[in-house]
């Protein structure tokens, strides 16, 4: 799930420092209070295990370092108990060209015995995340899977994914200045976490994207899959609805900030579970929805809230960008910060509603969209170009390359 997935992943996304919410550029307060390090210890009994090991300044020099994996043997050694951390090969085409110090080895032992130790205390298979983002654009390491055994796999994640090194580099560059003689500096080291979280196998059916506005009500809510239609969800509308509405009352009243996104999971018994918290911002990925409805939304919820305009019924458009999979498949969880979902263009056919219940979107049948889990469809920018004949203008350019290899064959 994040700030930057699956969210995210985080549920957070990629940006730049020039993004701005409504105007204002991102909050640096609202960041912090969605780092899983502020907000899970209040709202453990909500979420899934985790254990929470902090990083030191030298792991996270390690980590942001483009030198090439170079561990100590420790991390091959899934008893984690610490034996082998004298023994280190040095990367012979480390580009810094110096194998690490005796202080960095000790630091990354410590913290693979932590790994070792949360691993085991969490049923031997966990996934993983920074404070904000994890590590699903690197997936192909494990062949494919976010699932961790080891020490070993949890940093091999790490060390491979963009998405790891924007939490640690770029992530508070999204923020406004507290002063205008003050830069947006990465937090202290002590503040930087690394989550380690019981492993899960979660129906993509079960997986929302929460939107909660200015006035503390739920705007909106959509799927997390961005390109799998669920036929029986459509029968299930309110009773999800009900079910977030219900949890986020209950559970996330006191959490700040006010304007936040989040994600849940509802299992087959309907229990409701928190998997990330991101800020309502445009850096944050909205997969169905775009980030001008989600303002209009909001500012139409305060209006009503003030007295300035009746209750009416929200006039919204389906989201047609859908690809069927077989609904019983378990999807294996990977954590939404959602700065590697492919980018989904902005609903603006339709002003916003002004509901007196959220809206929840829902994939329908008969579309394609691409998805940053797997691809399906139309690559994007020809979605864009939004022609009613896709086959008809792929088949031309397939007959014109044929046209130009032909060419150049006889050429030759």
């Amino acid at each position: 799930m994040a700030a930057t997935s699956d969210a995210a992943d985080g549920a957070h996304a990629t940006g730049s420092a020039q993004q701005v919410e409504g105007g204002k550029q991102l909050q640096a307060s609202d960041l912090e209070a969605c780092s899983i390090s502020r907000w899970y210890p209040q709202l453990r009994h909500a979420s899934i295990r985790t254990q929470l090991l902090p990083l030191s300044p030298l792991v996270l020099g390690f980590l942001r370092s483009d030198s090439s994996l170079c561990l100590p043997d420790v991390f091959g050694d899934e008893s984690g108990d610490g034996s082998d951390v004298d023994s280190v090969e040095e990367s012979a085409d480390d580009e810094a060209g110096s194998s690490l110090t005796a202080a960095e080895h000790e630091a990354l032992a410590s913290l693979c015995t932590s790994i070792m130790s949360a691993i085991s205390k969490l049923g031997g298979e966990v996934f993983v995340k920074l404070n904000w983002s994890a590590p699903t654009d690197a997936a192909w390491v494990l062949g494919g899977s976010l699932k961790c055994t080891s020490a070993h796999d949890v940093m091999l994640l790490l060390k491979s994914s963009d998405r790891t090194a924007h939490d640690l580099c770029e992530a508070h560059k999204l923020c406004a200045p507290t002063s205008s003689s003050e830069t947006s500096n990465p937090s202290p080291a002590h503040s930087w976490v690394l989550a380690v979280r019981k492993w899960s196998n979660l129906l993509p059916s079960g997986e929302f994207r929460c939107f909660r506005g200015s006035t503390g009500e739920l705007l909106a809510a959509c799927q997390r899959d961005r390109s799998s239609h669920f036929p029986f969800l459509a029968d299930q509308k309110e009773s999800v609805l009900q079910l977030l509405r219900d949890f986020q009352r209950l559970n996330l009243s006191d959490v700040a900030p006010t304007k936040l996104v989040w994600d849940a999971y509802i299992d087959q018994q309907r229990r409701v579970y928190l998997i990330d918290l991101a800020p309502f911002h445009e850096s944050t990925d909205p997969i169905l929805f775009g980030w001008e409805w989600l303002h209009e939304a909001d500012a139409a919820a305060r209006r009503r809230r003030a007295g300035h305009q009746p209750h009416t019924h929200p006039h919204t458009h389906a989201h047609t960008n859908g690809h069927t999979h077989a609904q019983s498949q378990a999807h294996t969880h990977a954590h939404i910060h959602a700065h590697t979902d492919a980018a989904q263009p902005p609903d603006t056919s339709s002003t916003a509603p002004t509901p007196p219940h959220a809206v929840l979107r829902l994939v329908e049948e008969g579309g394609l969209a691409p998805s940053a889990r797997v691809y399906h469809g139309w690559p994007e920018e020809l979605r864009q170009l939004q022609i009613e004949d896709l086959p008809a203008l792929v088949a031309t350019a397939k007959a014109a390359a044929e046209d130009t290899a032909d060419a150049c064959t006889g050429d030759s």
